[in-house]
């Protein structure tokens, strides 16, 4: 680490890259977060948050680069926030999230495994089935990272084509006018619904199984992964898997996925709307062998009292609450399948999950969302016991 100058300037060597996807250098053993910055790299930066042991930096100069650096397609990449990997390769993406995801499994979960190989997106770009956009003045558009100060965009390259014409046709509309925010939503067939009319839904059918989605949905925003995400699901259920507990279920896509591999499965959702579309679904798809329960994840394995061979969980962000892992080891489901979008809360949740008596047999990683530091990932664990 080089000081500048008398300013908070300084030239700093990129150590390696955080679960926040920003990119960690240290000065005077003060950890530095310094965006679009990658390991190994040297930049001139300049400190714009200090904390008490850390702080935040943006890179005025890159010194020295890598050879895996590429042009940005957007022209507001680094200005717009959505994107944070934008100019690095794909490959190389992978790689970094690779990284990342072993780092946070020995520092959080104190985990050491070798995840499988990452499963790539078919599609780098226009894989998002889902927008969320702020209007102002009657055009929508997106908020520069940690403000309220909007601004319109002609492209977004996350997008699907058929959310960017339906949002670019609503540029010019005054119905537009007293609406703060719309989100949008597609299907693989193209159709579009926004959040204008807060009862519109479409069908989305996924190998053989149709789903009843309708703008607030939790549904998977990737929609080439998405189905292999499923699959590799599926894969994981074992023929001693008679009943199978779909935890934070959404309208129910793994359930009714894995259905056929159970002799029962019941899919738990806090969500009633989610329920009442799940129930849906299994009219429409002649599905006889699962059930819906509306309930909060932690209440339903605190009284449910029954014996579960497979238990499936999908949480937010936000991971378990150590009640949920708590009751999960308290009455162990032999098998437990975990997928999450965090590995830094995963990591957490599965050190608990380990000391209750579970094995991590493998971890497979799919990229969900690349061109971001985001990462999707499957947990297969089998309950051992405890060891006295």
């Amino acid at each position: 680490m080089n000081q500048k100058n008398q300013t908070d300037t300084y030239e700093v060597k990129i150590e390696k890259l955080a679960s926040n996807g920003y990119g960690l250098a240290f000065i005077n053993g003060m950890a530095v977060f310094v965006k679009f910055a990658y390991p190994g790299e040297i930049h001139e930066i300049e400190i714009f948050s200090k904390k008490k042991d850390h702080a935040f930096a943006k890179s005025i100069k890159t010194i020295t680069g890598l050879e895996n650096k590429r042009e940005p397609e957007c022209g507001l990449f680094k200005s717009c926030g959505g994107c944070q990997f934008q100019d690095i390769d794909y490959d190389y993406q992978l790689e970094l999230k690779n990284t990342v995801l072993k780092e946070s499994l020995k520092r959080i979960g104190k985990i050491e495994i070798e995840p499988l190989p990452i499963i790539a997106s078919d599609n780098e770009y226009r894989y998002r089935n889902k927008g969320s956009f702020q209007v102002r003045q009657g055009k929508p558009g997106y908020c520069y990272p940690g403000t309220t100060k909007v601004f319109n965009f002609d492209s977004c390259l996350l997008l699907d084509e058929s959310i960017e014409k339906h949002v670019m046709s609503l540029s010019s509309r005054a119905e537009l006018d007293n609406i703060k925010m719309i989100n949008v939503r597609s299907n693989l067939k193209g159709e579009v619904i926004d959040s204008r009319d807060k009862h519109s839904s479409f069908i989305e059918e996924l190998d053989g199984i149709k789903f009843v989605v309708d703008i607030n949905s939790f549904f998977q925003v990737n929609k080439t992964v998405f189905p292999k995400w499923l699959k590799y699901i599926k894969s994981l259920v074992s023929e001693n898997d008679n009943f199978i507990v779909d935890l934070y279920c959404g309208v129910g896509a793994i359930s009714m996925y894995i259905a056929g591999e159970a002799k029962r499965v019941t899919g738990i959702e806090i969500n009633k709307k989610q329920i009442k579309q799940a129930n849906q679904c299994l009219e429409m798809n002649n599905i006889s062998n699962v059930n819906y329960i509306s309930a909060d994840a932690e209440e339903f394995l605190e009284h449910s009292g029954r014996k579960i061979d497979l238990l499936v969980t999908n949480p937010p962000r936000a991971g378990m609450s150590k009640w949920t892992v708590r009751d999960i080891i308290e009455n162990p489901a032999k098998h437990l399948i975990y997928s999450s979008c965090n590995p830094d809360t995963f990591s957490r949740d599965a050190r608990m999950l380990i000391d209750g008596g579970y094995n991590l047999k493998s971890i497979q990683p799919f990229d969900m969302f690349p061109q971001t530091h985001h990462l999707e990932i499957v947990a297969d664990f089998l309950f051992e016991g405890r060891q006295s």
